[in-house]
């Protein structure tokens, strides 16, 4: 391998292609939705167009007709399929500008409303989808309206209507009775109202168990998911607990840390997952856990580095097999195969970089916050914790080891490195990007890595079933 070679890609690839699912999901129930003629468009009756201030009156029928005959009719409309995110807005603009009584009054006709359209089998799938939207985007007191840095208080009703349509489709025999997309944007809903704040128990309660239900390894399986999906599902949920900064779904459990741990563990949940639950723990306040044991989660720790450096040399791996077979039938695609400075071809250097530069910000996370003020580290003060923390701060290191070699090549790693006295070349402005290494030069450097992770896992678990016995 040669040394302080430096290696230019210009193809860029994005960290995860969840993004890209996502997207391509919502254009397909666009596309069908446009496509199949059985699917009802409720006609819209003009002369309510000038009746807007109806939404504000507290007249629950008034409103009902306005949003019936004309508002939310419009969202039915085949020609208005593109621009249902902008009357999405526009609803909750205008909800937004009303006060009081009023408002709430608003809020739960249209929520009705909104729950009514997701659920109609008849409706356009983009329109339910829009409308599953829709029920999350109200609020009982909006942004900054309660001083400082008030980020607002959900509508709590609507909690309550998204979680009881979500647990309807899971008791449903036939599993049809509420979409996979409805349910994803219940996710996506339900996500945002956490991380807003849920105050009622109960509430929490209901939302909590949503994202514990769909991180049931039985979730993906009966609805015959491919993985791709799963991991969307997956990560939705995990955002969604995370945001509650806590390991308790109650007050003495702490469920959502033994499901975080079980992802953590489990080497068949998708990287970004995996990455997203670091991430969460990272936030994680343990106030009064002073008893709890935390060997079991730095084990976790030690399993999910283990797993995600295994994964990328198998991503690496992957990508240059496609490479080669495209290579060779004449093809190509961007952010593929390109020839590097040292000969041969390699998977996009920048895509392989930035993966695992995130997987090493999210261990990083998990263990100290990303700041040394968060995380698991702080919190193993005890002497008996003193392996444990031991095993955190080599990992630590690693993490440092990994970063200075995705930056500065094998100078980086060296024993006498230091990076104040490295020159980096600088880029013209929108030229290609410069690197140190190449994919393939990653992919032995984390092959050589393999050894270190999996004697730590291994050490820990070996110390966690000891302290069992």
């Amino acid at each position: 391998m040669k040394k302080n070679l430096l290696y230019t890609q210009t193809g860029r690839g994005p960290k995860r292609s969840l993004i890209v699912f996502f997207c391509a999901v919502v254009f397909i129930l666009c596309a069908a939705g446009g496509a199949r003629a059985q699917y009802r468009e409720d006609p819209i009756n003009r002369d309510l167009a000038n009746r807007k201030s109806d939404l504000g009156s507290g007249d629950e029928a008034a409103i009902a007709e306005y949003a019936k005959g004309f508002y939310l009719a419009r969202w039915t409309q085949r020609e208005n399929l593109s621009k249902l995110h902008v009357l999405r807005r526009e609803t909750a603009s205008d909800v937004a500008a009303l006060r009081s009584e009023n408002k709430k009054t608003c809020q739960r006709v249209l929520v009705g409303l909104f729950a009514e359209m997701a659920q109609a089998e008849d409706l356009m799938p983009a329109v339910r989808y829009n409308a599953a939207l829709a029920m999350g985007m109200f609020n009982e007191r909006e942004a900054g309206t309660g001083g400082g840095g008030d980020t607002g208080v959900p509508y709590a009703p609507a909690i309550r209507t998204m979680t009881d349509i979500f647990n309807a489709g899971e008791g449903d025999a036939k599993g049809n009775r509420v979409p996979d997309y409805v349910v994803l944007a219940i996710l996506i809903s339900l996500d945002r109202y956490a991380a807003l704040g849920i105050a009622d128990p109960a509430d929490k309660k209901a939302v909590t168990d949503v994202f514990l239900q769909t991180l049931d390894p039985a979730f993906g399986k009966k609805r015959n998911y491919p993985a791709e999906t799963t991991a969307w599902f997956q990560k939705k949920a995990v955002d969604g607990l995370a945001a509650f900064e806590s390991p308790s779904q109650g007050e003495n459990d702490t469920v959502i840390l033994d499901t975080f741990i079980r992802l953590l563990r489990d080497k068949s949940v998708d990287s970004t997952v995996q990455c997203a639950t670091l991430r969460g723990i990272g936030t994680m306040k343990f106030t009064g856990k002073d008893d709890f044991d935390f060997e079991p989660l730095v084990s976790a720790v030690a399993r999910a580095a283990l797993s995600l450096n295994q994964k990328e040399i198998a991503f690496i791996d992957e990508e240059n097999i496609r490479s080669q077979v495209e290579s060779t039938q004449g093809g190509g695609r961007t952010g593929g195969a390109l020839p590097t400075m040292a000969g041969g071809s390699s998977v996009n250097t920048e895509t392989v970089v930035s993966r695992v530069k995130f997987d090493a910000e999210s261990l990083r996370t998990a263990i100290d916050g990303g700041n040394g003020k968060g995380g698991i580290l702080p919190l193993l003060t005890k002497e008996s914790q003193a392996p444990l923390k031991e095993a955190l701060e080599s990992l630590l290191g690693r993490i440092d080891r990994t970063n200075n070699y995705l930056d500065f090549g094998e100078q980086g790693i060296a024993d006498d490195f230091d990076p104040k006295k490295v020159k980096r070349p600088k880029s013209a402005k929108g030229a290609e990007l410069v690197f140190y290494v190449n994919s393939t030069m990653v992919r032995y450097f984390l092959a050589d890595e393999t050894d270190f992770y999996q004697d730590l896992a291994e050490s820990l678990t070996a110390a966690e079933a000891e302290k069992q016995r």
